[in-house]
């Protein structure tokens, strides 16, 4: 039996760096758009977008499955999976997200089956606002 008192033997530093350093990005680009989310937070050409809980749960979903056409019924069941909702309620998210985004030229609708969100995607990328960090930044005499 194991006893909840017993110390745990301390984690290697070296395994706790290379952790680190496999840790997911937590920004995206594509584009002028960029996805911070550990802020939760869209960028389009350097500004700030607001976006409902649903709007970003549902780009992220589509920056999940870039180049993947995803069925309406597909996207109910992922983004709304707590709520029942219709195909209606993708489409009018839909239109909400390429309005606040610019028309957002990389989610197409593919007539009459879902829709593809088709884009090259850049993780961590600089986030707009952001400090570069000393390694971020070029060295002029190298």
């Amino acid at each position: 039996m194991v006893s909840f008192t017993q110390e745990l033997p301390e984690v290697s530093p070296s395994l706790d760096e290379s952790f680190s350093q496999r840790r997911a990005p937590r920004c995206y680009a594509s584009g002028a758009l960029v996805i911070d989310l550990a802020a939760r937070e869209v960028h389009r050409a350097g500004k700030r977008v607001v976006l409902t809980l649903k709007e970003f749960a549902l780009l992220w979903h589509f920056h999940e499955h870039a180049g993947v056409v995803l069925t309406r019924e597909a996207l109910v069941a992922d983004v709304w999976a707590s709520t029942p909702g219709s195909r209606r309620r993708v489409d009018i998210c839909v239109r909400r997200l390429r309005e606040k985004l610019a028309g957002l030229p990389a989610l197409e609708t593919c007539r009459g089956y879902g829709y593809v969100f088709r884009a090259e995607v850049e993780p961590d990328p600089p986030r707009p606002g952001r400090v570069p960090a000393r390694d971020d930044v070029a060295d002029p005499l190298a």
